[in-house]
């Protein structure tokens, strides 16, 4: 997505940025693409609730979505 010209993420996870994994995904991210602006907030994609105050939040419009929350259950 950057090479193609996206600047401005908003990520929606309900761990937020809180979780190791999460943080230094982030902290990869900018140090990769120093152009580029980041926000996490935390969130559950099935909460109709959560999506509205992520849009409204968000510092500039938002122009795609990729959905890929996804649920693992270990047998």
């Amino acid at each position: 997505m950057t090479t193609r010209g996206a600047r401005k993420f908003v990520f929606l996870s309900r761990s937020g940025a809180d979780k190791p994994e999460a943080a230094a995904l982030v902290r990869e991210l900018q140090e990769s693409f120093k152009d580029i602006s980041i926000q996490v907030f935390r969130g559950d994609v099935s909460v109709r609730g959560d999506v509205e105050k992520a849009i409204s939040l968000a510092k500039s419009p938002i122009r795609g979505v990729v959905q890929a929350a996804m649920f693992l259950k270990v047998y």
